[in-house]
């Protein structure tokens, strides 16, 4: 919403900056060893890291948490192919990734390397977030979803 602001990361095309139409922007920068590498301010508490993952899925639950949200519902974290595409909508700069299987409860999944990276920070960030007292809803049947489901089903396992 205009008055409220948007949040941009460091990472967005810089034609992206030039259509906010002068809505406050809040700046944030992923935490990456690029991102360490590059971001040099003189005051740091002015910067906003913003860690999560290497995904920016993972990045927006961890920003959405800095902005006090406990209740997460993820739709479209399936991390594996579907129909052969890796996005539901065209993203040239993955067309020629590398597919690999990925074998999770007895289900096999086509996936990119960085999809099954981002499950497994995934596994990290839920944990922490469930121990915040946290609520993550992961809908879809993907890769991620399913590894959440077993990751649901050992907590309730082991009673936690």
């Amino acid at each position: 919403h205009p008055r409220k602001g948007i949040l941009l990361s460091s990472q967005c095309h810089p034609n992206l900056f030039g259509k906010v139409n002068g809505t406050p922007v809040e700046l944030f920068h992923n935490y990456t060893t690029t991102a360490l590498g590059v971001v040099k301010p003189k005051d740091p508490t002015s910067v906003h890291f913003v860690g999560g993952g290497n995904t920016i899925g993972l990045a927006s639950i961890a920003v959405a948490y800095s902005k006090g949200h406990r209740m997460f519902h993820l739709y479209g974290y399936d991390s594996s192919f579907r129909a052969g595409k890796h996005h539901a909508y065209t993203q040239a700069l993955n067309d020629s990734d590398r597919v690999i299987e990925a074998t999770v409860c007895g289900s096999t999944f086509q996936a990119a390397g960085w999809m099954v990276d981002q499950v497994n920070q995934f596994q990290e960030l839920a944990t922490q977030l469930s121990n915040a007292g946290c609520v993550l809803t992961i809908h879809g049947d993907g890769l991620l979803p399913t590894v959440a489901r077993e990751m649901a089903r050992q907590l309730q396992e082991n009673g936690e």
